[in-house]
């Protein structure tokens, strides 16, 4: 009987560990990408709008618009 327990105790405890590691790896995935959004946004901050650019026009899932300049010369990446 207090074998089962124990058993019963130790599977618990071992849930209970993998639970948190798959939270911990989630969250520490979920920084990693608010961090490369953060990133991209003081790159395009950095870079300056040309005023002779060709405009483009962006809408986000959320259903926001934004539209910026590029030269066609230049890649988008950049």
């Amino acid at each position: 009987m207090c074998q089962l327990q124990d058993q019963g105790y130790s599977a618990s405890l071992l849930a209970d560990r993998e639970k948190e590691m798959r939270r911990q790896q989630l969250q520490a995935q979920e920084e990693r990408r608010l961090k490369a959004i953060h990133e991209r946004r003081q790159r395009m901050a950095s870079v300056p709008e040309p005023s002779d650019g060709v405009p483009l026009r962006f809408k986000f899932p959320n259903g926001q618009m934004k539209s910026r300049k590029f030269r066609m010369s230049e890649s988008v990446q950049v």
